[in-house]
């Protein structure tokens, strides 16, 4: 089976008839060929199928293991018990099939077909994979409630005649002589079963009329009398029964014969059915419904009232009683032959409290066996209700993008209460499924595998393990997505997720159960998205939008610290950054934006904002330098700088005419006029200004005699002048005087011996 329900789902209270909450698996026919069938029907009454046909079994009983594969029925028949030969291969066994195929898996007696054994009734609990088999022996050691345990993995069954294993038997409980019907309570390891020997007293039996329960955790376990023997109205006296001493069914079973039994452990009730001694009888009002409480002894039975429209007949004699504790109905298996009525299953709606019936609907023996004439002596025998294993899912689950995977349901709990074992069970993204989107989940210490399809967002979980496992695998379930932006940006946020649970039950409609479209909802924390600095004009109309991503929106901010340029403003509702920024206002300006959702932590991003700005130069005043050294020399360098405003910083070039110069320049004697042009992105700006080199005063030579040399000298600097020579100072006739020289100093030294007394010297530039 797979039960469906969607992420975030709270189950509520079912309505009457409306999903699917498990499976009533039937016995029917009575022992006639060709309405002797094992089927099941989904509790809607949808899907009908037969397992089993025909033949001469009595389909007495039926247990079920879905999660395993297997089903189980019961063979009663046994020499002159019930008239057939015991010959009969599989008299007084239980019969195993698998669930797959519907083929007999393998036979166990029970029994002793050699003795006139009974084996009619049986209960399963498939988390500890043990079957009671009810048996009345030869002797006070086979009467009793027999354990037949099963591997759920092979199916192979241990116990029975050649190896007994009985939980309780007339032989430690002397009360025990014929357990007819069973009823289990699994949450709390309790087996309710009737005690139905209709005054039988012969040695060693004693009559002993009751429904019980006892506690099948605990080692030597005794039963409870639940009911009261008294001779009243919900009482159920013992003594020599119709048949066995003279008794009359009027004296001896006044409230009618015990029969089924169901545990409605919600509500802490025992429901049991009776009917009078004879299947077609006109006593009808021993054919009714009772209940008592689940723990107190010896108690007076309260007859449950069922719709005027709705009688009993005959409810008993391998008849069944189950109980769907989700749906919260009562199945009944009435063996009506009254006036040619076909038998039939009342599937009863049962009150808030269990204590009444509220309405009912019947699946006649048509429907049953699948035969649209059935016999008219054919009827319901045993039931059993398979519940499907129910999810119970968080309120709530979200996903913040970038984070680590969130688990969707960590509480998350799975009760059945029929089943111990799950088969497999999906996780998927039904809906919203993004690129990116992943679900995991943890299987350590399981035989669970998980696998994960990226193309359906389907998360796969397979193999047979238990509920707590299953519980505990799903309970890790996580999501978490590749995708930066997995919401993106606040227009795909939400994802559907639908949980399948499989215990193996066929027919159940995918998708059955009541249930919200609900999702897993998905954040992101803010993150800007737009670049982190613009540039503005003054004079000129700019604006930049400052963008984010997020889910909630971010709300966007600017520090109140900041300053803007004046005619620039900012407007958080829409992330605009506008205006025309004032002349002189060119620059960088540092500002902080804000982002904020909720989600995760306040984001911040330094933006700056370019304001730019045109150049504006301005030259130096003009300039007047002095050259060294008379006419023939270049003055000393001449620095000078311009300024220049705008944004970006200006660069500044200076030009004599076509040619780049930089400060400090060497200028010839003169006039020269200089150039600044400063530039930036927005274009260029020029000024002149002049720079005047006038000479300097002429060089002085000195003269002295050191020994019988001429010392002349002149200074450094004054390199571009030639000495030169003349003997007669009134004269022109200078000439340049070649030497030789000595230096010394920095000064000329004459060592050609001339009379400093008849040349005299000048310095020619």
């Amino acid at each position: 089976m797979k039960r469906t329900v969607s992420l975030l789902l709270m189950l509520a209270a079912l309505r009457s008839w409306g999903a699917v909450t498990g499976q009533l698996w039937y016995g029917a026919g009575y022992g006639l060929n060709a309405d002797s069938v094992i089927g099941h029907i989904n509790s809607d009454d949808s899907s009908a199928v037969i397992t089993q046909r025909g033949g001469s079994i009595f389909r007495i009983a039926v247990a079920v293991d879905p999660a395993a594969g297997f089903y189980w029925s019961i063979d009663p028949a046994t020499g002159s018990a019930f008239g057939t030969p015991s010959s009969d291969p599989t008299a007084l066994s239980l019969l195993e099939y698998r669930l797959s195929d519907n083929t007999l898996a393998r036979t166990l007696a029970i029994g002793d077909s050699a003795d006139q054994d009974v084996v009619e009734s049986m209960a399963i609990d498939p988390a500890n994979h043990i079957i009671f088999v009810s048996e009345w022996g030869y002797n006070q050691a086979r009467a009793g409630i027999e354990e037949v345990t099963y591997d759920p993995a092979t199916g192979a069954m241990s116990g029975g005649s050649n190896n007994p294993v009985f939980l309780v038997n007339n032989a430690n409980f002397s009360g025990l002589d014929l357990v007819e019907y069973m009823s289990i309570d699994l949450p709390n390891h309790k087996l309710y079963f009737v005690d139905n020997d209709n005054g039988y007293s012969l040695s060693p039996f004693s009559p002993d009329n009751a429904v019980y329960v006892v506690d099948y955790s605990v080692n030597s376990p005794v039963p409870i009398k639940l009911t009261s023997n008294a001779s009243v109205m919900g009482g159920f006296p013992t003594g020599p029964g119709v048949g066995e001493g003279g008794g009359t069914a009027a004296t001896d079973d006044p409230g009618g014969l015990l029969a089924a039994v169901a545990v409605n452990g919600a509500n802490q009730l025992v429901y049991f059915t009776t009917c009078q001694f004879t299947e077609n009888g006109t006593n009808t009002t021993q054919d009714a419904l009772w209940y008592v409480n689940t723990s107190t002894t010896g108690q007076t039975a309260a007859k449950v009232a069922l719709p005027a429209n709705v009688t009993l007949n005959y409810p008993g004699e391998n008849s069944g009683l189950s109980f769907d504790p989700i749906g919260r109905h009562l199945y009944i298996a009435d063996l009506n032959r009254v006036s040619g009525a076909h038998s039939r299953i009342l599937d009863c709606a049962l009150s808030a409290d269990g204590k009444s019936i509220a309405s009912v609907k019947t699946n006649n023996m048509a429907t049953l066996t699948g035969n649209a004439n059935p016999n008219q002596g054919a009827g319901p025998t045993g039931t059993t209700f398979t519940s499907l294993p129910v999810p119970t899912l968080a309120a709530s689950a979200s996903y913040i993008a970038g984070n680590a995977p969130v688990a969707l349901s960590p509480a998350m709990t799975i009760t059945a209460a029929t089943d111990g074992y799950l088969r497999g069970a999906t996780v998927s993204i039904a809906a919203g499924l993004l690129l990116g989107d992943t679900l995991s989940a943890t299987t350590f210490r399981t035989s669970i595998a998980s696998t994960y399809n990226a193309a359906t967002g389907v998360l796969t979980l397979a193999n047979y393990d238990t509920l707590a496992n299953y519980q505990a695998v799903l309970r890790s379930v996580a999501y978490s997505s590749a995708n930066i932006d997995p919401g993106s940006n606040g227009t795909d946020i939400h994802r559907t997720l639908t949980w399948t649970l499989d215990d193996g039950q066929p027919s159940i409609p995918a998708g059955s159960i009541n249930s919200s479209n609900l999702t897993l909802g998905i954040s992101s924390p803010p993150s800007f998205t737009s670049a982190s600095g613009a540039n503005f004009t003054v004079g000129v109309p700019g604006t930049f939008t400052v963008a984010s991503t997020g889910y909630p929106k971010p709300a966007l901010a600017e520090n109140a610290a900041d300053t803007l340029p004046a005619g620039v403003s900012f407007l958080a509702s829409t992330g605009v950054l506008s205006g025309t920024p004032a002349a002189g206002s060119g620059g960088s300006y540092t500002l902080n934006f804000t982002a904020q959702n909720g989600v995760g932590n306040t984001v911040t991003q330094i933006f700056i904002l370019a304001v730019n700005q045109a150049p504006v130069v301005t030259c130096p005043s003009n300039i007047v330098a002095s050259a060294a050294g008379g006419n023939c020399l270049v003055p000393a360098l001449v620095s000078f700088a311009a300024t220049a405003t705008g944004f970006p910083v200006p660069t500044i070039a200076y030009f004599n005419g076509s040619n780049a110069i930089t400060s400090p320049a060497a200028f010839p004697v003169g006039a020269t006029t200089v150039t600044s042009v400063a530039s930036n992105v927005l274009g260029t700006n020029s000024c002149s200004f002049t720079i005047t080199v006038t000479p300097g005063p002429p060089p002085q030579l000195a003269a002295m005699v050191q020994g019988t040399n001429l010392v002349v000298s002149w200074p450094d600097s004054f390199a571009c002048y030639t000495l030169q020579t003349s003997e007669i100072l009134a004269t022109n006739g200078w000439s340049n005087y070649p030497g030789p020289f000595g230096t010394n100093d920095g000064a000329i030294s004459i060592t050609n011996g001339i009379s400093a007394n008849s040349v005299f010297f000048r310095l020619k530039d």
